[in-house]
């Protein structure tokens, strides 16, 4: 079982230059995460690279292998993990342990962190000019806000929602941000079949740090960049169907559909 968490004392000392950073795990949104840490990286590990690999930069910093860790005092770094820690978290303590007695954490999280006001006051400063009054809200559309079709309970009662809805006439939009799990076509075919339209936030991956940024820049300060990523989609989402009701379902899409109809007229939001 992994025991990683998020240290803010390691970030703190990063951000003080009392120890140095070193990223491990090229995820798909580890470019944008590296450019608004508030410190820099020396490194960024690949935990697959072998030691007679060709030279490799990533987000312009060199690609380092696990045995390249024998070069760095274990007191004097910290391993910022941006791999899925969840995934494999377990796998990269063992490679790192192999190393040496490094200090690990999950990657700055300006939500997690110390703030000097409080959070919900930076998400209010940051989302107020998006400009979304304009929408008078369409009563018979419906935005759903799930943050992946996986193959579970929730996903399941969103699907079923959705179905219902259109039997009731209403045109109704699904917006998620990812693509879909395996073992989920049954439902995709469901969805297809009933004319549920599909919005999928694009990937992180291919996204610049403009794009990510485009709608509001400060959120790209405040919340995670699959947030941002998955709240920019929701934005547009509103402008294009206008709904006079969104639904969303679990933590992540419940906040993210409230800010994104935070003084949209005409458009009741629904969390479950």
């Amino acid at each position: 079982m992994c025991a990683l968490q998020y240290d803010s004392q390691l970030h703190d000392d990063l951000i003080s230059g009392k120890k140095r950073a070193i990223a491990w795990g090229k995820s798909q949104d580890a470019h944008i995460r590296l450019h608004y840490a508030p410190y820099q990286f020396e490194a960024i590990i690949d935990g697959l690279r072998g030691a007679n690999a060709p030279v490799e930069n990533f987000a312009q910093l060199p690609v380092w292998g696990p045995k390249d860790l024998s070069r760095c005092p274990p007191a004097d770094y910290v391993i910022v993990v941006l791999a899925d820690a969840k995934q494999f978290g377990a796998q990269i303590e063992r490679q790192v342990n192999t190393q040496g007695k490094f200090a690990l954490t999950l990657p700055y999280d300006p939500s997690r962190h110390a703030q000097p006001q409080p959070f919900s006051d930076q998400l209010i400063k940051s989302i107020t000019p998006c400009g979304l009054n304009s929408n008078n809200g369409d009563q018979q559309t419906v935005l759903l806000c799930l943050p992946n079709l996986f193959k579970g309970g929730a996903d399941r009662q969103m699907v079923l929602l959705a179905v219902g809805l259109r039997l009731l006439k209403k045109r109704v939009c699904l917006v998620t941000h990812g693509p879909d799990a395996k073992g989920t076509e049954n439902w995709q075919d469901m969805l297809g079949f009933h004319g549920v339209e599909r919005v999928f936030a694009p990937q992180l991956r291919k996204q610049t740090l403009s794009e990510i940024s485009k709608l509001n820049s400060k959120l790209t300060g405040v919340l995670p960049p699959r947030l941002v990523n998955l709240f920019n989609t929701l934005v547009k989402a509103m402008h294009q169907f206008k709904p006079g009701l969104i639904i969303s379902f679990l933590d992540n899409a419940n906040v993210l559909a409230s800010l994104a109809a935070y003084n949209v007229s005409g458009t009741r939001v629904v969390m479950s």
